[in-house]
């Protein structure tokens, strides 16, 4: 598998069905079913060495995305901290590409 680092950035190629993770000011993580649109300039958000078959990024356009994707009661609820998508390394070259 390939070296992913933090802060390298990826478009997607086409639009493709995944899991947003929405992440909590509380002790959970849950997911809601989402839509990468094609052109989504994605952003690493940590290391991911080779033995990891996968990479954590978020939208860098960041409130647009959330405006566009993200149901408005889960955006406003007091408690909620953001999101995340993991995406497989095996993607790169087909569903995303360097940005």
């Amino acid at each position: 598998m390939v070296n992913v680092q933090k802060g390298e950035r990826f478009e997607v190629r086409m639009d493709f069905p995944t899991t947003a993770l929405t992440h909590w000011k509380a002790p959970v993580t849950d997911g809601l079913p989402c839509t990468l649109p094609k052109g989504t300039i994605l952003v690493v958000a940590s290391d991911s060495p080779p033995s990891r078959v996968a990479f954590s990024c978020v939208p860098e356009d960041w409130e647009a995305f959330l405006s566009r994707h993200i149901p408005e009661d889960v955006r406003l609820d007091p408690k909620f901290a953001g999101i995340s998508f993991v995406i497989e390394k095996e993607e790169i070259g087909s569903k995303i590409s360097p940005a």
